[in-house]
């Protein structure tokens, strides 16, 4: 049986703004159809939204104008990212593409990134992030901005809760400074080659952090670069699911990679930074049911079940102070009790 599983950001004249001519171009693809995940990416876009909403109102600030493309549900498929792609036009503008669903790759790919699924279950019809990096740049915008939520596993193998916080105070200043001052490309994904990434009925680690993070900074009006913000939210992503994988509620911990390659407007020195680190799994093959997430293979992981038709369920504590429950939903057949909160899921289709 194959698993497909789920988590990039990218004047004027006489008395006008002098980004006056400048457009900041938001693109969404997001897979909230999904019967196992879907919950999770819908709680994802709304932090997502409330984040750029922020940005866009910084951004007008300067004279920028924002535009929308948004390609949710039914619209969030490989044909129609590639014919969005085929006429996309963004000379000289911004750039901020979000992806949220089931993502993979094969042992054959060279790229630390994934391929994003988009809700199909075929492999060959996957986009591959870097792919996306290259066709973008291609396009020369000043400045392009890449967030993928979505897992970074190996297909070819065998294998009581609030909303969380999306409305914050902004003074736009960060934002202003990461997207006007900046040239080049940045990219992020929230898992390493082999992990999964992992997502819960409040959002994904990824979104949550990567909002946290950026808003964070944006609030105290600290200085701060593209490489601080992605290193941030990689950090505090390996953490909080580190502590929940050392509780045993989840089979990975997740490192999210990221790369940097800008240069600051006005300066001679270019940053190109990546951070390659990739942590190792540590799976109990044990016989006890699947704790799965957006991934592409099956995981086996010790939560005191007692065999293959145990229903445990695991509790554990999220590092926001909300109590939680793992739920196995390993299969489309699971008879595990679906009885609240955390999506952490993928589904799984016969060969």
């Amino acid at each position: 049986m194959r698993k497909i599983f789920n988590l990039v950001i990218f004047f004027a004249i006489g008395a006008l703004p002098l980004f006056a001519q400048q457009k900041l171009h938001v693109v969404i693809f997001a897979d909230t159809n999904d019967g196992k995940i879907g919950t999770g990416v819908k709680e994802d876009i709304k932090i997502w939204e409330g984040l750029v909403t922020n940005i866009g109102t910084a951004l007008k600030a300067k004279g920028v104008t924002v535009s929308t493309y948004k390609y949710v549900g039914s619209n969030c498929q490989p044909e129609k990212f590639n014919s969005f792609l085929s006429t996309f036009s963004c000379k000289g503008d911004i750039v901020l593409f979000y992806y949220n669903g089931h993502g993979g790759r094969s042992h054959k790919d060279s790229s630390k990134f994934p391929r994003m699924c988009m809700a199909s279950h075929y492999a060959d019809k996957w986009v591959k992030v870097s792919d996306v990096v290259s066709q973008i740049k291609a396009k020369e915008p000043r400045l392009q901005i890449l967030v993928t939520d979505c897992c970074n596993s190996y297909y070819d193998r065998v294998a009581k809760d609030e909303s969380y916080q999306v409305n914050v105070k902004s003074n736009g200043q960060i934002f202003q400074n990461l997207f006007l001052n900046y040239t080049g490309d940045v990219c992020i994904t929230a898992a390493s080659p082999g992990e999964y990434g992992w997502c819960t009925n409040r959002g994904s680690y990824l979104t949550m952090n990567f909002n946290e993070i950026f808003s964070d900074v944006d609030r105290r009006g600290n200085a701060t670069t593209w490489e601080a913000v992605f290193k941030s939210t990689s950090d505090k992503t390996y953490k909080d699911t580190k502590a929940q994988y050392d509780r045993r509620c989840i089979s990975n911990s997740q490192h999210p990679v990221y790369e940097v390659n800008v240069t600051r407007v006005g300066r001679d020195s270019s940053i190109n930074r990546n951070n390659d680190t990739t942590t190792t799994s540590r799976v109990n093959n044990s016989n006890t049911p699947c704790i799965n997430s957006r991934g592409t293979s099956t995981r086996r992981v010790d939560n005191g079940g007692t065999g293959a038709g145990s229903s445990t369920t695991v509790r554990s504590t999220l590092i926001k102070p909300n109590r939680i429950r793992i739920i196995d939903r390993g299969s489309r057949n699971s008879r595990t009790t679906m009885d609240t909160t955390v999506l952490y899921n993928s589904y799984l289709e016969k060969e």
